[in-house]
């Protein structure tokens, strides 16, 4: 069997800046806006806002509160049988705060936390005599996250970076 799907998007991002600090050249805070439309002929539109709200208290510091929100139509695979009716697009809606800090030139550390919310969850369903893929109600995930940042001798400018980051989270199926 072959199928075809065709579907577009826009996405469009903007940054406000607020309360510049000349001594320390960054905005202390800004708030970045953006949102993505998508159309499938398919499924009803989707809209997928982002907003990240930005803060620099002292030199080297930042603080982010982000929101955003996702969406993720089924795959051919996953709406190939008829028999199911109309699987409806996952969507999953996001909320983290961030705390980094820069330490001596060349490295950066991150604190993080996540909370995401996962509707209409798309996997296969065992429970049925034929298993066959469906919504489940959704899951959420709450974490925390860790991690270390080392960039080359220029500081950002030279593009050498190593990172490495840790996180713990648990999900629990709803």
């Amino acid at each position: 069997d072959s199928a075809d799907r065709q579907n577009f998007g826009v996405y469009l991002s903007t940054i406000f800046a607020f309360l510049p600090d000349e001594r320390l050249n960054v905005d202390r805070l800004s708030l970045d806006a953006g949102f993505r439309w998508d159309n499938y002929p398919d499924i009803d539109d989707a809209w997928s806002p982002r907003l990240a709200l930005i803060g620099h208290p002292w030199k080297g510091a930042s603080w982010k509160a982000i929101y955003g929100s996702a969406f993720r139509v089924p795959n051919f695979f996953e709406s190939f049988d008829v028999a199911l009716g109309d699987i409806k697009p996952e969507t999953v809606t996001t909320y983290e705060l961030v705390l980094e800090q820069d330490i001596r030139k060349n490295y950066r550390v991150t604190l993080g936390g996540f909370f995401n919310q996962i509707d209409d969850w798309i996997a296969f369903d065992f429970t049925t005599g034929a298993g066959r893929y469906r919504n489940f109600e959704g899951a959420e995930v709450k974490g925390l996250e860790v991690g270390l940042e080392a960039y080359g001798s220029e500081g950002w400018t030279d593009g050498i970076r190593a990172r490495a980051r840790d996180s713990y989270q648990a999900t629990k199926d709803l």
